[in-house]
């Protein structure tokens, strides 16, 4: 998916929340965190997994960094990480495992 076409998604969930946010570069406080959840769980390419939401390693990259953010910590640099805390880290993410991520590299 195209970084242009889940910034649209992201917009359109953002203004259909009627929330504007903006965090220090890097900086993941408990609002940032919630706000995420709120995202991933109603972003429109959610699948299920095992009963629960998943999204792809690319979507989550897209969707919880700035592109600042992206510019500094790219893909590559995210998906190494999610290989060194996940067994699976191919698969589809769930929130369960962007905890996990989070605990172990934030």
């Amino acid at each position: 998916m195209a970084e242009e076409e889940v910034s649209k998604k992201m917009e359109s969930l953002t203004v259909s929340e009627g929330e504007t946010k903006t965090w220090e570069p890097m900086a993941f406080p408990e609002d940032r965190i919630a706000h995420w959840r709120k995202c991933f769980d109603g972003h429109p390419d959610a699948k299920e997994l095992d009963g629960k939401k998943a999204l792809a390693a690319k979507v989550i990259h897209q969707l919880f960094f700035t592109q600042a953010e992206r510019m500094e910590y790219g893909f590559k640099d995210f998906e190494s990480d999610l290989k060194g805390t996940m067994e699976d880290a191919d698969k589809p993410l769930t929130w369960e495992d962007v905890e996990k991520y989070m605990k172990e590299n934030f």
